[in-house]
C-alpha cells in the first residue's frame, strides 16, 4: 500500500507533501538498515520498496519504523492520526445511518468508533 493509493479512485490525497514523505521514509528505513530503493508506480508516483526478510517481520518493529517516519514529519500523535484514518474509512464504507459495523474483508468488520473486530 502506498500513500497515494487514494487518488486511484479520485477521493483524496493521502499525504500532499509526497518528496518529503519518501524522503523521510527512505531515511528511517536506511537507518534500520533495510536498504530501500526509490521507484514509481504505474501512474509515475514514487514509492519506496525495501526488502523485509519473512523472520524480521514483526509488528512492534514495523509500528515503530511507521512511528519514527511520522515523527520525522512532525506528526506526533500517531494514535490519533490511525484512529482519524479508521473513521474516515468507516464513513467511507457506511450505507446506513444507525452505527451498524461495516464489513471489510476475511471476517473483519470496522465499528462507527474506529475499531476493527472479527465477526
Amino acid at each position: 500500500m502506498t500513500a497515494t493509493a487514494s487518488e486511484n479512485c479520485g477521493g483524496y490525497r493521502a499525504f500532499e507533501d509526497q518528496k518529503t514523505l519518501t524522503a523521510a521514509t527512505a531515511r528511517v528505513l536506511e537507518d534500520a538498515g533495510l536498504h530501500p530503493t526509490l521507484k514509481e508506480d504505474h501512474a509515475q508516483r514514487s514509492y519506496i520498496e525495501t526488502p523485509i526478510p519473512l523472520d524480521r517481520v514483526d509488528r512492534e518493529e514495523l509500528v515503530h519504523l511507521a512511528s519514527t517516519v511520522l515523527l520525522t514529519l512532525g506528526i506526533t500523535d500517531v494514535q490519533v492520526l490511525a484512529l482519524a484514518e479508521m473513521l474516515a474509512l468507516y464513513d467511507e464504507f457506511s450505507v446506513s445511518e444507525n452505527d451498524e459495523a461495516v464489513y471489510l474483508s476475511d471476517g473483519m468488520w470496522i465499528t462507527a468508533d474506529g475499531n476493527i473486530v472479527e465477526k
